[in-house]
């Protein structure tokens, strides 16, 4: 698990983002050779009979691919990596008393060879524009307008 403590606090959301971003890249390479672009919504999970405490998290991720949008594409073992990395994240930002964010959009995109990430996060309780929707077809859509940014 990933653990940045003996790190600069400062930098807690570039280090997190950058190994969030990894883990996209390198599932993405492994499924769908000449992808695009990928990315997720992750929204925080809380307890409210716990006083808002942390409990987890969900996660929407989406592939593009000859310009064809692909859901459920990520291998167990990065979903897994992914969780751990954002379960670290979320434990350091408490750690070192910085703002944590409710939700947040992560996207990689992969322009003939030149890979570059975007991280855009939201901090108010009703997860802004990332919140994860009960229809895939709503997340499709807001998944789809934020990659074309990337």
């Amino acid at each position: 698990m990933t653990r940045f403590h003996s790190r600069q606090p400062l930098n807690l959301h570039g280090l997190y983002t950058e190994e969030v971003g990894n883990i996209l890249e390198a599932a993405a390479d492994a499924v769908a050779p000449y992808w695009s672009k990928a990315g997720i919504f992750v929204n925080q999970v809380v307890d409210e009979a716990d006083k808002g405490k942390l409990v987890g998290v969900h996660v929407y991720a989406a592939l593009i691919r000859d310009s064809q949008l692909f859901e459920n594409w990520m291998p167990i073992e990065a979903q897994d990596d992914l969780n751990n990395v954002l379960y670290a994240w979320q434990h350091d930002l408490i750690y070192y008393g910085i703002e944590n964010w409710m939700s947040m959009f992560i996207g990689v995109a992969d322009h003939d060879g030149q890979r570059h990430s975007v991280w855009i996060p939201d901090y108010t309780d009703t997860y802004g524009p990332w919140k994860i929707e009960v229809t895939a077809s709503a997340n499709r859509l807001k998944i789809e307008g934020a990659l074309a940014e990337v």
